[in-house]
């Protein structure tokens, strides 16, 4: 997997008028063990289109149980977002569902097999409050 160039994206960029940025897992490590692709570009990027683009963003995490849902990775991604960027930043926290796992499943071989639930309603609303603590918007689904 090739990650955009600062270049190519502000190429682009320079055609829109709000950003959807998705992030996975604010450590780098994690991110590259479950998306094949470190982080840092990632969000080098996100710090480039907020600060010189100055264009509205709304970031969306998919929450995945056993993977980026602990309240260690969601406390660190909220420090991020108020610490790197503002509270103009608007969150979008996507619970993880299972509609497109028969599809994954003919795609994968049983070594990679991934299998994880849906979070429960009580742990969205437990990891919006993270968000809400550190002064950012943050909605469930969108």
């Amino acid at each position: 997997m090739r990650l955009a160039q600062w270049e190519t994206m502000e190429k682009v960029l320079s055609y829109v008028d709000l950003v959807m940025y998705d992030l996975k897992h604010l450590d780098t490590v994690e991110h590259e063990k479950c998306t094949g692709v470190p982080n840092e570009t990632i969000l080098e990027n996100l710090k480039k289109i907020h600060h010189k683009l100055h264009l509205p963003i709304n970031i969306r995490i998919p929450v995945i149980p056993g993977y980026n849902n602990s309240i260690k990775n969601m406390e660190a991604t909220a420090e991020f977002i108020a610490n790197e960027l503002d509270e103009s930043v608007k969150v979008n926290l996507l619970p993880y569902h299972r509609m497109g796992e028969g599809k994954r499943q003919n795609l994968e071989d049983e070594m990679n097999a991934f299998s994880t639930t849906s979070p429960t309603d009580e742990e969205m609303d437990k990891l919006k409050k993270i968000f809400e603590w550190y002064g950012i918007e943050a909605s469930i689904g969108g």
